[in-house]
């Protein structure tokens, strides 16, 4: 059994920088880098990683020193492979260290391969004979070093070379990979044992693989054998398909837009590109409700894209034919807000003051924007309630009104609710203007745009579409807070096209933006919760708890889109 004294060890086998950077805000104890999770992301099952398909250092190496290296708090391993002849074992380490990797395990292992071929790999020197010197030049170099074994004696070979860490591997993990497995948790832990007898209880026990597919499993397997730890490769990968596909499939859709933009509509309006749900959603709701004369209420913080929304839907009416008549009620002065609003008859005040048509009365037959509605004062509120209940305008200083047809379509970037409630806003006008409501998220809360936006923006602003992104930069992208929302990201897209007429975004064009610094803030704070979650259910309410339920918030410290954590609390009921 399991010292209970001994902390839990999770590990994480990763292949991007996006998965990377969520288990390292959910605490992992360190990441390895692995050839095997960049295929998982490709389609391929782990063991595609054995295959001569590239130079799998210098690919662990690449996606590292890009996407991972400089980005996350836990220590980072790299998987080396020792399979070709010509590699020195010294010389692969020397180059990790270099790099800034932490430590190196011996990935992939020939210790999960057997009969004729482990034979051959042994008589020709680059058998697990070879991965046991990659070790021991890490350990003599002062870097942390893991070890993958699957019998006793690999596990004595490898303590005798040094390593810190020893990972049993019991299988490729069951259930996604291609590859089944008949072991229960219950002999996947008596394997572990005899896997690990004689094996000091100073070195630091794993396992990996087979019929562990959950954290439940793996605390299961933790307690009925003496590892004192877990590593997650396709379980990090793949649980979160089966759980809400579509949604962690938009953020490995990232990774393979990476580098070249789509060639879409160039005029389609950036509020709505994105293939997000919450995208989706919006554009199915315009759809269906732009051909109605109902007045529409669009709310959404600076920059969202609300006036092309506005605009938009006007646009899909049968008024269409002209353009709408936009107001900002920001501008509308005390003084001359009711004019411009309702209009005057000639001479009121002055006789040579010609004769007044209001906002309201020019928008017959049309659409009229009310953008940010919220800044109206009372008396204009009350002018804009009297229109939506009637139908007519007075212009100042007239005896009768006229008839006017115009649909109403209002914007705020203010909470209407929060100020109906303390009596800012009239709430028998909020009701008037309300008809539908489209709350326009936030660009931090759709991350899975970032990079279909940039492309859009990239290939409105130069007519090209040839422009490319490269992996560093649209990184950096996707972890920016943006708050400025849309507006800012095409503001930083022009900025760095008029500087950069290269065609080539990097990394370097987009590092005046500022990063989420949170990891290192939210590790710490997740670890001083005296009661350590004991399953998802617990993991969540806690994750919940400590962003004072901010669903936002919560879904990226988790790792998971807003939709999968709605999706969760609804089953666990935790609304």
């Amino acid at each position: 059994m399991t010292d209970q004294n001994n902390p839990f060890i999770f590990g994480a086998a990763v292949g991007s920088g996006l998965t990377a950077l969520a288990v390292d805000r959910a605490g992992a104890d360190f990441l390895l880098v692995l050839n095997a999770g960049r295929l998982r992301m490709r389609g391929a099952s782990s063991l595609a990683s054995y295959l001569p398909l590239r130079p799998a250092n210098e690919w662990v190496f690449e996606i590292a020193e890009e996407e991972i290296l400089h980005r996350c708090v836990s220590p980072v391993l790299a998987g080396l492979n020792v399979r070709d002849p010509a590699i020195d074992p010294i010389e692969i380490v020397e180059k990790a260290k270099e790099l800034g990797f932490a430590g190196v395990c011996n990935f992939p292992s020939a210790a999960m391969l057997e009969g004729q071929l482990r034979h051959l790999m042994e008589a020709e020197g680059i058998g697990f004979g070879k991965e046991c010197e990659l070790i021991r030049a890490a350990s003599e170099r002062g870097m942390k070093t893991l070890a993958y074994v699957c019998t006793n004696r690999e596990a004595r070979m490898m303590l005798e070379a040094g390593a810190e860490r020893i990972c049993v591997v019991v299988g490729f993990t069951g259930g996604g990979t291609g590859v089944s497995t008949s072991l229960t948790l219950e002999a996947a832990a008596d394997l572990a044992n005899q896997v690990l007898e004689g094996i000091p209880a100073s070195v630091e026990t794993l396992i990996e693989g087979g019929p562990i597919t959950s954290p439940e499993d793996a605390l299961t397997v933790t307690r009925l054998s003496r590892v004192n730890g877990y590593i997650a490769g396709s379980t990090i990968d793949r649980l979160p398909l089966e759980q809400a596909i579509e949604e962690v499939a938009r953020s490995y859709k990232v990774i393979s837009k990476m580098g070249r933009g789509n060639k879409g509509d160039i005029a389609q309006p950036s509020a709505f590109s994105g293939s997000s749900h919450a995208m989706q959603t919006l554009r199915k709701l315009v759809e269906d409700i732009a051909p109605s004369d109902l007045p529409v209420l669009i709310t959404g913080e600076t920059g969202t894209g609300k006036s092309l929304l506005a605009a938009d839907i006007h646009s899909q009416h049968n008024t269409s034919k002209r353009g709408p008549v936009v107001v900002d009620c920001t501008s509308l002065s005390h003084e001359i807000g009711s004019v411009q609003l309702m209009g005057q008859v000639a001479g009121l005040n002055r006789r040579d003051v010609p004769l007044t048509r209001g906002a309201l009365e020019t928008a017959h037959g049309n659409s009229i924007i009310l953008e940010e509605v919220s800044a109206l004062n009372p008396e204009l509120q009350g002018l804009i309630l009297r229109f939506a209940e009637t139908g007519f305008v007075q212009r100042i200083g007239a005896l009768e009104g006229r008839a006017v047809n115009a649909r109403l379509i209002s914007t705020s970037n203010r909470d209407i609710d929060d100020l109906v409630e303390t009596n800012v806003f009239r709430r028998d006008l909020y009701h008037r203007i309300n008809a539908f409501q489209i709350a326009v998220p936030p660009l931090r809360e759709r991350r899975d745009d970032i990079a279909e936006l940039a492309a859009f923006f990239a290939r409105s602003l130069t007519r090209r579409d040839d422009v490319q992104f490269t992996n560093a930069a649209l990184r950096v992208l996707l972890e920016h807070d943006w708050p400025g929302n849309v507006r800012e990201l095409k503001n930083v897209i022009q900025r760095v096209l008029t500087l950069n007429s290269s065609g080539r975004v990097t990394a370097r064009d987009v590092s005046f933006l500022s990063s989420r610094k949170v990891a290192e803030q939210e590790k710490s704070a997740y670890s001083e919760d005296p009661a350590e979650p004991a399953n998802e259910k617990e993991w969540i309410a806690a994750a919940l708890k400590q962003h004072n339920f901010r669903k936002g918030t919560t879904a990226r410290y988790l790792g998971i889109s807003p939709r999968t954590l709605y999706n969760k609390m609804k089953k666990f009921q935790l609304d």
